[in-house]
């Protein structure tokens, strides 16, 4: 469902929400580890001799973390969308110039992005 570069409806836009919601528990799962894993390194390295088997399993977590993190987003990327926001966790469906759309995770509906857009440049001091 290649949806680059295309006006999306709004019906479309609704039935990626399910493919959204998986994509951004994984996100949402491997950033908090990825938090963790910098942590715990920045913990460890005062004395990095004392935990270097540590460290060096810590450093090849995070490498998978930011691996499966940089799948995520060519995941979105094949499907017309992209991370927005990261806080709140907010989706990009479709091409924002061609009247995309905008999905927060965990909300129930989606939102004209142009729409939004116009709202937070008019909200802005």
């Amino acid at each position: 469902m290649e949806l680059n570069h295309i006006k999306i409806q709004k019906s479309k836009a609704d039935q990626l929400l399910p493919l959204l919601d998986a994509i951004g528990h994984e996100i949402a799962d491997r950033a908090d580890q990825l938090a963790h894993v910098e942590t715990m390194s920045r913990a460890l390295s005062i004395a990095p001799h004392a935990h270097r088997d540590e460290l060096s399993k810590l450093r090849s977590e995070g490498v998978v973390h930011m691996r499966e993190l940089k799948r995520a987003e060519e995941e979105l990327r094949a499907l017309g969308c992209s991370v927005a926001n990261l806080e709140p966790l907010t989706f990009r469906i479709g091409d924002r110039a061609k009247e995309g759309f905008t999905w927060i995770w965990g909300t129930s509906q989606v939102e004209n992005a142009l729409a939004q857009e116009q709202e937070t440049s008019t909200a802005a001091p």
